[in-house]
């Protein structure tokens, strides 16, 4: 049971409660005011009220008079008039005027379906009202945000590019009067020699999708300035209307400048880093050069000491030995020369390379054969995998780096040991591995092995500068390659070297 509050106007009491009755029947619980004067009416006659029920024939205040105080007072209330037999007429007047409805005093079998389309009415204008205000409402907020908007806002025809719209950001950001950018087309704002084009990006959103994108908009006096893009498709077409979209401009000349400051903030640190780093290079090199240069300089001295005071009275064999020592002693000198001469050219980028095709399979083999003549107690054991190993190269370069690897290897590892080359092919690349069974580099070395001036710190007394692996290093890089290294202590160390071939399989 649906409850109901309800006015009736009508002088008969038995009527009234005919209505009520038939209220019940229909499934409602009704609550009924009965008045018989206009005082008594206006008195009851609020928006709580849920239906009117007026007899058309009732003398001291008719139902038409009742009618024009509710729309008098803009009251959204179903008007029902009750008749009797003549009064029909009547009634059907009212309800061209805007009754609801008119039943028969003796047909009241049918009130509840005349209440229920009644009430139902009202609901659907209630709804349709509200709609409407909360798309009033919705539009009132959007042309307030359309107008105080910073960015641009424009609203296109979706069909031919025209301004429909636009907010007074679009003067100052692009510098056109409202008046002369409304109505003109939309184009007149594209760079037109860069795409994207004016119609590419209409076309994109009209379609349904969203386009965001950055371009160089053309401002009044000529100028382009950097804005990102957001267009949206507003409302679509139909068969009388073209389809309206939503365009969006942001200003970023700001943004792009601040980016530039970074960038050159970001540039002018690594060029103090670099510098920085250049400085310590150099701090170290003097470090180094006043400790390696000092212990040959120190032997060759004493041995030329040795010679010019005893020289006369030593054996042959001890004054070659002398030789020798001053001859060694030089060689070590002129080796690390070339390696901070190399290395030094390799860290300013003027390290010239000459780029050849070059057969690395050779070149191992000769690097091979020369280490075997040094280190005649050691193994070195060539695998390869059957291939043609050509790549374009600069071969003193890599003869060099391949000679200081193999160096390194023997120098590390206990006479008599094998040292280990593989050379075989993976995808477009040559892959070259050697491994030795030396002492192995401790774990917290392995990351500055590469470095200047680094060596591992289980060395002792094991000569070397520590320039070697990283004048290797640089040498595969310059030639697009990559090295890595692997090595456990006391069990031996493996470089692996990947290298860009020349050619296909």
């Amino acid at each position: 049971m649906t409850p109901i509050h309800v006015l009736i106007l009508d002088e008969s009491a038995e009527d009234a409660l005919l209505l009520q009755s038939e209220l019940q029947r229909a499934g409602y619980v009704p609550s009924a005011v009965v008045v018989r004067t206009e005082a008594e009416f206006v008195k009851h006659l609020n928006p709580a009220v849920d239906a009117i029920f007026a007899d058309v024939e009732t003398p001291e205040f008719s139902a038409e008079r009742a009618f024009d105080r509710v729309q008098e007072g803009a009251f959204d209330i179903p008007f029902i008039v009750v008749h009797g037999p003549g009064s029909e007429p009547a009634s059907a007047e009212l309800v061209e005027r805007g009754a609801a409805a008119y039943v028969a005093k003796d047909h009241l079998d049918g009130l509840g379906i005349v209440v229920n389309r009644a009430l139902a009415d009202r609901e659907n204008r209630r709804a349709q009202m509200l709609t409407a205000r909360e798309l009033a409402l919705s539009e009132q907020r959007f042309r307030r945000m359309f107008e105080v908007s910073l960015d641009v806002i424009l609203m296109i025809d979706a069909a031919d590019g025209t301004v429909l719209d636009a907010n007074p950001a679009a003067t100052i950001a692009l510098g056109y009067p409202l008046a002369d950018l409304i109505g003109g087309s939309w184009s007149r704002l594209f760079n037109k020699r860069y795409p994207p084009y004016a119609n590419d990006v209409r076309s994109a959103a009209a379609g349904g999708g969203t386009v965001v994108l950055t371009h160089r908009f053309r401002h009044a006096n000529g100028r382009f300035v950097p804005m990102d893009l957001t267009a949206i498709l507003l409302e679509p077409g139909d068969e009388t209307r073209s389809g309206r979209l939503l365009v969006t401009l942001r200003d970023i000349s700001e943004r792009l400048r601040a980016d530039m400051q970074r960038e050159e903030a970001q540039h002018l640190r690594g060029q103090f880093e670099r510098e920085r780093l250049l400085n310590d290079q150099r701090q170290q090199f003097l470090n180094f050069a006043v400790h390696e240069f000092k212990n040959p300089l120190s032997a060759i001295r004493s041995s030329n000491a040795m010679l010019q005071e005893y020289g006369e009275r030593m054996t042959e064999l001890t004054r070659q030995r002398h030789y020798q020592t001053i001859e060694a002693e030089v060689q070590r000198m002129l080796e690390l020369i070339n390696d901070m001469l190399t290395l030094g050219k390799l860290n300013a980028g003027v390290a010239a390379i000459d780029l050849q095709p070059l057969d690395l399979e050779a070149t191992i083999r000769s690097v091979l054969e020369e280490m075997q003549g040094i280190h005649s107690d050691q193994t070195f054991t060539l695998t390869i995998q059957p291939d043609v190993y050509m790549m374009n190269a600069d071969a003193k370069m890599i003869w060099q780096a391949l000679f200081n690897l193999l160096s390194n290897a023997a120098r590390y590892s206990p006479d008599h040991l094998t040292i280990l080359v593989d050379l075989r092919h993976e995808d477009d690349s040559i892959i070259l591995t050697i491994t030795d069974q030396g002492i192995g580099v401790p774990p917290q070395d392995l990351p500055m092995l590469f470095d200047p001036f680094k060596r591992g710190s289980n060395v002792g007394s094991i000569a070397g500068t520590g320039l070697g692996l990283s004048i290797v290093k640089q040498s595969v890089e310059l030639h697009g390659g990559t090295i890595g290294v692997q090595s456990e202590l006391g069990v031996g160390t493996t470089f692996r070297i990947r290298l860009p071939a020349a050619m296909a399989r």
